[in-house]
C-alpha cells in the first residue's frame, strides 16, 4: 500500500510540476488527470474463464498500473503488467503508457508503447536503470487514433480506444487490426476488456466483455 501511496504522489506531482513549468493555471482537464493518477495506480486482480478446456476452469489475473519516471516517453507516465495465475508470474503483458499533456487537447488520452517479451526483461517499476535505457522508438507503438481515451462518470473513470476510430496493421498477425479496449476504475475496482478485430471486424480474440477486479 506505501508504494502505491509513493507511486501516486510521484505522478501528481509530476503533473504539477508541468503546470507550474508552463507557467498556466491548472484545467479542467487537468483536475480530471490528477483524480485519474490519484485512483489508477496499485495492483488489481480477478479471476477469467481459460479459454481451453477444461471448461469452467478460472484462471487470477493481476494487473498492476505504476508510475515510473521516464522521460524520453512524457512528464507523466505508467507502467502496466498483466500477469496470469499467481501475482509473481512472468509477464504476458507489459506495457507503458504516455499521459498527453498539451494545454490544448480536449480530452484526456494516453499513448501506449508495448514491450516485447525479450525487450527489457523484468519488472521495469523496479528497475530505474533499465528502463532510462529504453527508447521509445524501439517499442512497438501505434497510430495517434489508438491512443485511449478518457472520460468520467461519477466516481468511475474509463479509459477507452474503439475499433471505429482505431486500425494498424500487425506484425504478429500480419493484417489489420482494429481493437476494442477498455479499463474502469471505480475507487478499489477494476474492469478491464479487450477484443481483436480483422479490418472486417471478425473477432481473433475477445475477453467477451467486462471482466472485474479487485485492488489487493
Amino acid at each position: 500500500m506505501l508504494k502505491s501511496v509513493l507511486s501516486i504522489a510521484v505522478a501528481i506531482t509530476a503533473l504539477a510540476s508541468f503546470d507550474a513549468s508552463e507557467g498556466r493555471a491548472e484545467t479542467v482537464l487537468d483536475a480530471q488527470l490528477k483524480a485519474i493518477l490519484a485512483v489508477l495506480p496499485g495492483v488489481y486482480a480477478g479471476e477469467r474463464p481459460i479459454a481451453a478446456p477444461p471448461k469452467g476452469e478460472m484462471v487470477t489475473i493481476f494487473h498492476a498500473f505504476t508510475p515510473i519516471t521516464a522521460p524520453q516517453f512524457g512528464e507523466v507516465v505508467v507502467y502496466y503488467e498483466l500477469r496470469r495465475g499467481t501475482a509473481d508470474a512472468p509477464a504476458s503483458q507489459r506495457k507503458i503508457f504516455s499521459f498527453d499533456l498539451d494545454p490544448a487537447r480536449t480530452v484526456n488520452s494516453m499513448k501506449a508503447f508495448v514491450l516485447g517479451p525479450d525487450q527489457a526483461p523484468g519488472n521495469l517499476a523496479e528497475a530505474p536503470g533499465l528502463l532510462a535505457s529504453l527508447a521509445p522508438d524501439a517499442l512497438m507503438t501505434f497510430p495517434a487514433q489508438c491512443d485511449l481515451i478518457w472520460s468520467a462518470s461519477g466516481t468511475a473513470f474509463k479509459a477507452e480506444v474503439r475499433p471505429e476510430d482505431c486500425g494498424y496493421t500487425s506484425v504478429t498477425f500480419k493484417k489489420t487490426i482494429r481493437p476494442a479496449m477498455t479499463y474502469l476504475v471505480d475507487g478499489d475496482d477494476f474492469q478491464w476488456a479487450e477484443t481483436l478485430n480483422t479490418g472486417d471486424m471478425q473477432v481473433i480474440f475477445t475477453t467477451g466483455g467486462l471482466l472485474p477486479a479487485v485492488r489487493q
